[in-house]
């Protein structure tokens, strides 16, 4: 995805970008998400932190449970 120019601007006592929500929609990301930034040959790359939270690891377990079967057959 390839968006408009954005210009680096001072935000309170910091600098930054605004992200517009169609960016942050396609890359999975909600206003109060952890990322990480890192820069990669001279590239700015920002990735979501992956939190696991205790639900989304529960909702997981009995997917896993109830399915074992078909999973086991799909790792074949």
């Amino acid at each position: 995805m390839t968006i408009a120019l954005k210009t680096i601007q001072r935000i309170g006592n910091s600098t930054g970008i605004i992200l517009p929500p169609e960016v942050l929609l396609a890359a999975g990301l909600h206003r109060g998400d952890q990322v990480t930034v890192r820069v990669e040959r001279g590239a700015i790359v920002i990735s979501p932190v992956e939190a696991l939270r205790p639900e989304v690891m529960e909702a997981g377990e009995r997917v896993i449970s109830r399915y074992a079967d078909v999973f086991r057959k799909l790792a074949q």
